[in-house]
């Protein structure tokens, strides 16, 4: 995706460097500028990720979460393109961290979802994957027959998940969105998803590369006094997660996202369905 160089001209005087293009990511193209002694990191939305994302929603949600102090400040946002423009947190992603603090994530999660913060709009996982669903069958996209069995244990188990309280959450609470700064201090950024939840769907996020993370987060956030609703929660949220990442990468594998964001996607989504077949197994079996 082209950069929108008039833009940055007008933004920063012409006077800024497009330092490089950040690798990673299924919904963004993004580029590290610097200007005036600072750095800043710039967000363009694929096309997919515009059609699909309330992003008045998320420039709210964004603007809620700085006032927190719980992640950088936003100075330019477009949301009819998904054009955006943060200051940049120096640090690491924790996923370049072998040994971040779990006592840290946990209490970052605890900054957000103590307020007990409401938004106009609430995540409605049945409604977001049949809307994922109608993109997938209309690029003729055929998904593993492993999917629709997983999907329909999961919407039996729906009217029990929404009897929970729903407060505002980050919803893609993954390693690669939370930020350990060069004094230590922990944020999280990117907030397309972010809408009220269950707060145990963002401990669920976390599990997006390895499950034994999620668990270990999940014990840190309860203070080691998980219930056995705890777990189920956990699961049925992960083994969502990872069906509705599995199906979202089975489309960007049929789009030109494809070459522009250098993944495998097909590799992806068979990566996220075996996920699910794992929170399958450990729901029926437990």
């Amino acid at each position: 995706m082209e950069i929108d160089y008039k833009l940055l001209d007008n933004i920063f005087k012409k006077d800024y460097q497009v330092v490089k293009k950040i690798e990673g990511g299924m919904t963004n193209f993004s580029h590290l500028i610097f200007s005036k002694g600072k750095y800043y990191i710039l967000y363009q939305g694929s096309e997919f990720a515009n059609s699909t994302i309330d992003r008045d929603l998320e420039q709210k949600i964004q603007a809620v979460i700085y006032s927190l102090g719980l992640t950088s400040k936003n100075i330019y946002f477009d949301t009819t393109n998904g054009v955006k423009i943060n200051e940049f947190i120096t640090g690491e992603s924790l996923n370049n961290i072998d040994n971040f603090s779990y006592e840290s994530v946990a209490k970052l999660l605890h900054a957000l979802h103590d307020k007990k913060i409401k938004c106009e709009k609430t995540f409605e996982p049945l409604s977001a994957m049949t809307n994922y669903l109608e993109i997938a069958k209309s690029k003729n996209i055929l998904l593993d027959s492993s999917f629709y069995q997983m999907f329909e244990y999961f919407k039996q188990n729906y009217l029990y998940l929404n009897s929970f309280e729903k407060i505002l959450c980050h919803n893609d609470f993954q390693k690669s969105n939370i930020v350990c700064s060069a004094h230590d201090k922990y944020y999280m950024i990117d907030f397309e998803f972010a809408m009220n939840n269950d707060p145990i769907y963002d401990i669920a996020a976390f599990a997006n590369n390895k499950m034994e993370e999620g668990i270990k987060l999940l014990k840190f956030y309860f203070k080691g006094k998980i219930t056995d609703d705890d777990y189920k929660r956990f699961y049925l949220y992960r083994m969502f997660l990872s069906l509705q990442w599995y199906v979202l990468a089975m489309i960007k594998s049929q789009s030109e996202d494809q070459k522009l964001l250098n993944c495998d996607f097909n590799a992806i989504g068979q990566f996220f369905l075996n996920n699910a077949k794992e929170c399958s197994f450990q729901l029926i079996n437990n």
